[in-house]
């Protein structure tokens, strides 16, 4: 299964150093198309609850999760 992420860091003073999505929690494993990228595609390897987050670092960490459930 499938699904696009899309998000948004902002920096109140640039220059923003990195953004990046990651998985925290889940029965398989997510693949980002665009891991280093707002935007991106996610496929799972199997259905269940899967925790995600998309972060920012400019010398500190801004970091927010989405929860995604997938269904068999």
């Amino acid at each position: 299964d499938t699904v696009t992420l899309s998000g948004s860091v902002n920096e109140p003073v640039p220059p923003l150093m990195s953004i990046g999505w990651l998985q925290s929690e889940g029965p398989g494993d997510a693949e980002f198309s665009r891991q280093r990228s707002a935007t991106t595609n996610v496929t799972f390897s199997q259905p269940g609850r899967y925790v995600l987050g998309l972060g920012g670092f400019d010398g500190s960490v801004a970091y927010d999760e989405v929860v995604v459930t997938v269904t068999p």
